[in-house]
């Protein structure tokens, strides 16, 4: 986990954070004299297991992406806090397990882009909560090559948000998303399966 603080007197003014969550985790929290805050968490784990355990050649491609960015993000106004939570966890399982070439492509992308944050007044929340999670289960057991195609592509777009009075909770909480390929060929023979997951969701 890596934490930054940064002090920036007056009025907060965020231009162009860019993220891109390929650690363990990455936050970032910023305050004012005004007492706006202002927390920013990303936190990111991916795990490939892409074998060739029997007699063969492995060529598997295997990846996992993940990407977050923010626009500006402008608090006029005191007391107001904002948390925006980004939450990845991707998984690749594409073995070959018995005699036969591992030719696997698995891929997981996560993409996350919240735009432009504008709030007026003052003692007011905004919660962002984003989490993704994929996972690829494409494998060869038995005698036969592994050439299976598992690709899982999740992106979630928030355009921009303003927030204007006082005293106002925002939650926007963006159902899980969650997909999953289960590919697996338990035969004597190629394992030739496509198999693919896509959601693009765009708030509002």
């Amino acid at each position: 986990m890596i934490a930054k603080v940064i002090l920036i007197p007056l009025i907060l003014y965020l231009i162009g954070i860019i993220f891109n969550s390929t650690i363990a985790g990455n936050a970032f929290a910023a305050i004012d004299p005004f007492n706006n805050t202002i927390n920013l968490g990303i936190d990111s784990k991916h795990k490939n297991n892409c074998d060739e355990n029997g007699t063969g050649v492995n060529n598997a491609f295997c990846q996992d992406i993940t990407g977050t960015t923010t626009g500006s993000i402008n608090m006029h106004g005191e007391n107001n806090k904002l948390s925006a939570d980004f939450n990845t966890n991707q998984i690749q399982e594409c073995d070959e397990s018995d005699d036969g070439d591992n030719n696997a492509v698995c891929s997981n992308s996560s993409i996350n882009s919240l735009d432009s944050i504008d709030v007026f007044g003052k003692n007011n929340k905004v919660n962002v909560d984003v989490e993704t999670k994929q996972t690829n289960d494409c494998n060869e057991r038995r005698i036969g090559d592994n050439n299976s195609v598992c690709i899982n592509d999740s992106q979630n777009i928030i355009t921009n948000l303003a927030l204007t009075g006082d005293n106002n909770d925002f939650n926007l909480g963006i159902s899980p998303t969650e997909q999953s390929n289960h590919c697996d060929d338990n035969s004597d023979g190629d394992n030739i399966s496509k198999c693919s997951n896509i959601s693009h969701l765009i708030v509002p």
